[in-house]
């Protein structure tokens, strides 16, 4: 994997990896990585906290932002609100 990852941090030099998943491959691909590399918080500790206890406080942090927000939170300093990020089809 790592060759396969250096071979495509050189392809795609100068560009911005954004890395929603920050599994083992995507962090070891963001390693060799030539440019900037966006993430957003997961929230994983507080996910698997609140999986054990579901306390309430873990739920209201959780629920705070949807998906899509936390998606746009690796992009944006502002995070959006849900009705900027719904989905829209435009059938011609």
């Amino acid at each position: 994997m790592d060759k396969k990852a250096g071979k495509i941090a050189a392809e795609y030099e100068g560009c911005e990896l954004i890395d929603l998943h920050s599994t083992l491959r995507s962090r070891i691909l963001a390693a060799r990585w030539k440019g900037k590399v966006s993430r957003y918080n997961k929230f994983s500790l507080e996910r698997r906290m609140f999986k054990m206890t579901r306390s309430a406080k873990l739920n209201t942090k959780l629920s705070q932002l949807r998906v899509t927000q936390r998606y746009a939170s690796a992009l944006e300093d502002t995070i959006p609100a849900t009705a900027e990020l719904i989905p829209r089809i435009y059938i011609t």
